[in-house]
């Protein structure tokens, strides 16, 4: 049986491991940085939430969440960062376990969605979230600045 538990600051460890499992199946394991000491912090700060799925005391899977604003809405979202089960997990209704959870939270934070993003090769996961009722915005992009460029950035205006 799989059992969704919260996670806290004696499960930094854990999730950095599934953490660094999820970047290798992404393909990005050389930009997977991340340490436990890190790990701790964000969730002691609150700036990352987590859920870990627990098969007796092995752990099968993670979610890592926080909250955002929307200014359209004027009221809070929910940003889904990872939601990863291992493989040898996949197919069994956990994943769905994580959004049924996720959902739970967001309503009882008044959020107006969840937002998250799926590297658009993984069709697999791409369908999945359809069939939940997610849509996929064609029209967005995701942009981001570096560590380089923000200080960059920041260096040019001083």
């Amino acid at each position: 049986m799989i059992e969704l538990k919260k996670a806290g600051i004696k499960d930094a460890g854990v999730l950095v491991k599934l953490i660094h499992e999820l970047a290798d199946y992404e393909k990005l394991a050389e930009q997977c940085v991340i340490t436990e000491e890190l790990m701790k912090e964000a969730l002691r700060s609150k700036t990352a939430r987590g859920l870990i799925a627990w098969q007796k005391d092995v752990a099968v899977g993670y979610a890592i969440y926080y909250i955002t604003f929307s200014t359209f809405t004027g009221l809070p979202s929910l940003y889904l960062e990872d939601l990863y089960v291992k493989p040898e997990y996949r197919s069994q209704g956990i994943g769905t376990l994580f959004f049924v959870e996720l959902a739970k939270i967001a309503k009882k934070r008044n959020c107006q969605r969840m937002d998250f993003v799926c590297l658009t090769w993984n069709t697999p996961s791409l369908d999945y979230y359809r069939s939940l009722g997610a849509v996929v915005l064609e029209d967005w992009h995701l942009v981001r600045m570096e560590k380089e460029a923000i200080s960059s950035l920041h260096e040019t205006i001083l």
